[in-house]
């Protein structure tokens, strides 16, 4: 019994972990939009330090489709990061 309740347990403690905080309504896309495109993301933020404070410079990352294959990423002119290249 003590077995069945420890596997009950754990079971539950991974289904928990797998779900994701609630998103807060101010983050949330208007319900007339529709997800373009789901990419996963590898990279690092890079920061500069002129010895008294840290600033930003951007993202280094590379974004991978559903099927692991890489996207190609152009500048983004803003300077704030990679954009993916129109297809």
């Amino acid at each position: 019994m003590r077995l069945f309740l420890a596997a009950v347990t754990l079971a539950g403690l991974c289904i928990s972990a797998q779900i994701g905080p609630a998103v807060p309504d101010t983050l949330k896309p208007p319900a007339t939009e529709k997800l373009a495109r789901q990419a996963h993301a590898e990279g690092d933020q890079i920061y500069t330090c002129d010895g008294s404070s840290w600033t930003l410079v951007g993202p280094d990352a590379k974004l991978f489709d559903e099927t692991s294959k890489s996207l190609r990423i152009l500048p983004d002119r803003r300077g704030s990061g990679p954009t993916e290249a129109a297809s």
